[in-house]
């Protein structure tokens, strides 16, 4: 009910809600609260570290910005460029890069969309 209604809505019958967040690893970033997850079905995917499905969802992203007149942008040079840097500094924080406060830096699928 919105503030000053007292008229409650109906809900269609195939309502969905999806919530979906990542793990709060950023500064600022607070787990949801266990009360609120609890009225949830919780699925964990893993980290796609796969060249191909990493090209498949930079792609899909990207789509809007990127031309798609010259074929497969699942090929497009830019999009296998940026997965390749991507899962190289993911590599790189693994082994030895770290940030100004000493962490190691998380790269996201979303920050390399992003870049």
């Amino acid at each position: 009910m919105e503030q000053g209604n007292s008229e409650a809505l109906q809900q269609h019958p195939d309502f969905c809600l999806f919530v979906a967040m990542n793990p709060a690893t950023d500064v600022g970033k607070k787990d949801i609260p266990p009360s609120m997850r609890s009225c949830f079905t919780e699925i964990y995917v893993e980290e796609l570290v796969d060249p191909v499905e990493l090209c498949s969802v930079a792609a899909q992203y990207l789509s809007g910005a990127i031309e798609t007149s010259l074929g497969n942008l699942e090929q497009n040079h830019a999009i296998i460029t940026a997965v390749d840097i991507h899962l190289n500094c993911c590599q790189l924080s693994k082994q030895s890069l770290v940030d100004s406060g000493g962490q190691k830096p998380r790269y996201t699928m979303r920050a390399m969309c992003h870049a």
